[in-house]
């Protein structure tokens, strides 16, 4: 406590890292709800579209989601004919995954509207600008992936 009772001190150094976890989830927000569609297939159909064909286990990787929760997505997909699902020839215990002619078209459009939100997005923002940002979120994102959470969380 400082000198007056009831607020805290000022810790300067805590309050600008406070301001920059809320900007982050700020952000965060406004992209979760301003990309439209669902979050999940989304993803799963411009990651397909990227590399072709993969693996339910190589897709669950990329993700970073659980195979409970990729399940249920790829069900969603395959019952809406955007994906195929086939047993792998090589290994039976593996399922590929691959895009219908309407998950490509869907796929395709989703990479479209993605690029053009992105120029709308950081429009505000000058090239050099843009460089700088990418930047230090590389460098945040490196930092916090090497750190070892005390609660087991990752």
């Amino acid at each position: 406590m400082s000198g007056t009772e009831g607020k805290p001190c000022k810790d300067s150094a805590a309050g600008i890292d406070l301001q920059l976890i809320s900007r982050l989830r700020e952000c965060g927000h406004f992209l979760h709800y301003k990309t439209g569609e669902k979050g999940g297939q989304r993803r799963i159909l411009i990651k397909i579209l990227a590399h072709g064909s993969l693996t339910q286990r190589q897709l669950q990787e990329l993700m970073k989601l659980s195979s409970g929760a990729i399940s249920e997505i790829l069900a969603k997909m395959e019952a809406e004919g955007l994906i195929t699902r086939v047993k792998s020839e090589g290994d039976k215990r593996q399922v590929e995954l691959t895009l219908t002619d309407c998950g490509r078209e869907s796929a395709i459009r989703l990479v479209k509207a993605d690029a053009q939100l992105a120029r709308q997005l950081f429009s505000v923002l000058s090239a050099s600008e843009k460089e700088e940002l990418a930047g230090l979120l590389k460098k945040l994102l490196a930092g916090w992936n090497a750190m070892v959470i005390e609660d087991g969380k990752e």
